[in-house]
């Protein structure tokens, strides 16, 4: 399967290198809308984060996030696709996709939370589940200078082949961690509902 026309067109229409993070917003807010639609419980909310020690007053990430029922179940953070070649914004980056996860980790719903990195169409997928997060965190080298964040991890394309399946199957997954937890809510609304109406019929056959 392929993406529709609209959503290629939307990133074709990007310059291929660019500095420039602002000019993806529009093609994966059309992807995840795609992904998401409107008409179902999902919310996709952009999110301006100042990165960590940066005193610039318009020094922002910005992070595209999907919740559901106000709880995030998945984001994508959003770089121009020069970043992908600076070790130095690749690090930065890590960083920041690792701030994420504590931040969003507050309001748990789903056991597996999923994030992913975006320089221009290039992603590096995040997941954090009960045995921690990946990729694994590499500790700088206080010696010498080492890559704490290796390019290669940046291994899906979105507009190749396995970068789209890579990305349909983790929404899939997603989804079906969100309609499960729905379940569970929904049952213990009708359980309480139930309850409460037996509570009511106690009253009026004591009375």
């Amino acid at each position: 399967m392929v993406w529709p026309a609209s959503i290629v067109n939307s990133f074709n229409s990007v310059a291929h290198i660019t500095t420039d993070e602002s000019v993806y917003y529009g093609p994966f807010n059309k992807l995840l809308s795609y992904l998401f639609p409107w008409e179902s419980d999902f919310e996709i909310v952009p999110q301006f984060k100042r990165p960590l020690n940066s005193q610039e007053i318009i020094d922002f990430v910005t992070v595209l996030v999907v919740n559901i029922a106000r709880h995030p179940v998945f984001f994508v953070e959003v770089k121009p696709s020069g970043s992908l070649n600076l070790r130095s914004k690749r690090e930065e980056t890590d960083i920041q996709m690792r701030q994420r996860f504590l931040e969003f980790l507050d309001e748990p719903i789903i056991p597996v939370l999923y994030g992913i990195s975006a320089m221009g169409p290039v992603l590096s997928v995040y997941r954090y589940d009960d045995t921690g997060l990946t990729p694994t965190r590499i500790p700088r080298d206080f010696r010498f200078v080492n890559d704490v964040a290796p390019m290669e991890r940046w291994n899906y394309n979105v507009l190749e082949d396995a970068g789209e399946q890579r990305l349909r199957a983790l929404v899939h997954e997603i989804k079906n961690m969100c309609a499960q937890v729905q379940g569970v809510y929904r049952y213990a609304s009708c359980y309480e509902k139930y309850i409460d109406v037996m509570k009511w019929d106690d009253v009026v056959f004591l009375n």
